[in-house]
């Protein structure tokens, strides 16, 4: 074992569905760091007024429960665990003693006072149990009516804990009602959930489908180097402008048969994230130029995709017939005849199109003067 030391940390405990009454205790924090096996766990009973001369499970006060200390390591960091447990029962964290977890400390030895100082100046007992709560459930979010039940608050008592948690830094609001936990105490003092995680939860907090689109996607494929300041999404359910944390998101709602054409994967975080696929992507700079501010330069991506995959002529085709309209099949078929794709597939697109003598322009951002293409109907304007 290398490096241990010890730190004091002075706050107040409350027991769940405990009306007003507090239990103020003090805490001894066994910090360790860059130990390769679990840390023992100590069966001192810290509670100030136990008899400790008949050990764990000894005298405590009626009202009272007994304290102990659980610590293990993760990551060399030292994750310390403060619970309250009924008299004689194990150290188990799983067992029926468990009432709940007050606070988790992630912290270098070096970082002891900062930590106190954090610990002092942002968590009351309400909140100390509103975050030992979430915790110990183990899960991202939270409602009000859970803190309700949990806690033994009414209503107003738990909008101002959520407001004054969410005015701090400590929980992240996605709507009224609904919240973010940080799984940990964050050392800094304040947190803000990933993107992925407010946008998967306000997604599915309305049982909606989303693909991450526009700008953003086109970072992803490398189309452009600037990352975008806040995330676009397709969806099902919400339209507009949302902000979760620090986190911006602009949401396009959409007809259930414009979502689809996706890649996925998991973050570490193990949250199932989905992206409009290359191909789509790609044809969504076309379709949706006036919104993501694509046209012309869309053209010079799918002009580069096609010289560096040719065979990307066929998903981008497929994806047009499915997911866009007109306008934008005409264009694409100029631009694939422009650029020698295969008769076969220029015929396929064409098949798609509906008789008219209506001409789009080539580029919808400049004046409608140029050669017309009579094949696309397209007024080709630059």
């Amino acid at each position: 074992m290398i490096g241990s030391s010890t730190c004091g940390l002075t706050f107040q405990l409350a027991r769940p569905n405990d009306g007003n009454r507090c239990h103020r205790g003090r805490i001894t924090c066994l910090l360790k760091v860059a130990t390769a096996a679990p840390i023992a766990k100590p069966a001192t009973c810290l509670w100030p007024q136990c008899d400790k001369s008949r050990g764990v499970g000894g005298r405590a006060p009626k009202d009272a429960q007994h304290l102990f200390v659980h610590s293990f390591t993760k990551l060399n960091l030292a994750n310390v665990y403060a619970t309250y447990a009924e008299p004689k029962q194990t150290d188990d964290l799983t067992g029926p003693g468990l009432w709940c977890i007050i606070f988790c400390v992630n912290c270098l030895t070096g970082n002891q006072r900062q930590m106190e100082k954090v610990m002092s100046l942002t968590l009351g007992a309400l909140e100390t149990q509103m975050l030992a709560y979430c915790q110990m459930r183990g899960r991202p979010a939270v409602r009000s009516a859970e803190v309700i039940e949990a806690l033994g608050l009414t209503p107003a008592q738990t909008r101002e804990l959520l407001s004054r948690l969410s005015r701090r830094g400590l929980i992240a609001r996605v709507r009224r009602g609904l919240y973010l936990v940080p799984p940990r105490l964050p050392p800094g003092g304040s947190w803000s959930p990933s993107e992925f995680l407010s946008l998967d939860i306000l997604i599915q907090d309305r049982s909606g489908t989303y693909q991450i689109c526009g700008p953003s996607a086109f970072q992803r494929y490398g189309f452009v180097e600037q990352v975008p300041n806040r995330v676009y999404a397709y969806n099902n359910v919400i339209s507009g402008q949302r902000k979760i944390g620090s986190a911006a998101f602009t949401l396009i709602k959409v007809d259930d048969s414009r979502l689809g054409d996706i890649d996925t994967f998991i973050t570490p975080d193990g949250i199932k994230v989905a992206y409009s696929s290359r191909a789509r992507t790609l044809v969504d700079a076309v379709y949706d130029w006036s919104r993501f501010g694509s046209l012309p330069r869309a053209y010079d991506w799918i002009r580069a995709e096609l010289a560096r995959d040719p065979a990307a002529a066929k998903a981008i085709a497929t994806a047009a017939i499915r997911y866009s309209n007109t306008s934008t099949l005409r264009r694409l078929g100029k631009l694939f005849e422009m650029e020698g794709v295969d008769e076969t597939l220029l015929r396929k697109i064409e098949r798609e199109l509906p008789k008219t003598s209506a001409e789009i322009p080539w580029c919808p951002t400049r004046a409608k003067r140029g050669t017309i293409d009579r094949r696309w109907g397209v007024v080709f304007n630059g």
